[in-house]
């Protein structure tokens, strides 16, 4: 008799094939009356999460102190991200580096056009409340 497996030959006596270890056909072991039904084991595939990019959260941080090199790095990073295989993780920080990188720089403009229009007004204020001792 041969083994329904591999294909090996199995001894008279032998209850499992020596090469691949199935039952042999017509043994107790081979019948499985009576014992209970186990659910099959589910194979689950690994899904690793992306790396997030180092560039893209140093261009958020650069971001709140220093806006305008934050934009640069977030420029930077954004086109790295989307560049990279396999992808990196970090495009939503890339993404807000550059926003807030806009946002205050724009606000910073804003504020050196207002004192600079009103250097001035404020110095001559200033130095009015300074001699008036």
């Amino acid at each position: 008799m041969f083994c329904q497996g591999c294909g090996t030959e199995l001894a008279q006596t032998a209850t499992f094939c020596s090469q691949c270890g199935r039952p042999k056909p017509g043994t107790a072991a081979s019948s499985r009356e009576g014992a209970p039904q186990q659910a099959p084991i589910p194979q689950y595939q690994v899904v690793q999460a992306p790396v997030t990019s180092g560039l893209a959260v140093g261009a958020l941080v650069a971001a709140l102190f220093l806006p305008l090199l934050g934009l640069i790095l977030g420029y930077v990073a954004r086109n790295d991200i989307r560049s990279s295989n396999p992808p990196k993780g970090g495009d939503g920080l890339a993404t807000a580096a550059i926003v807030i990188g806009w946002i205050f720089t724009i606000l910073g403009g804003l504020l050196m056009i207002f004192v600079l229009a009103f250097w001035g007004e404020i110095m001559a204020g200033f130095w009015d409340g300074y001699y008036n001792y």
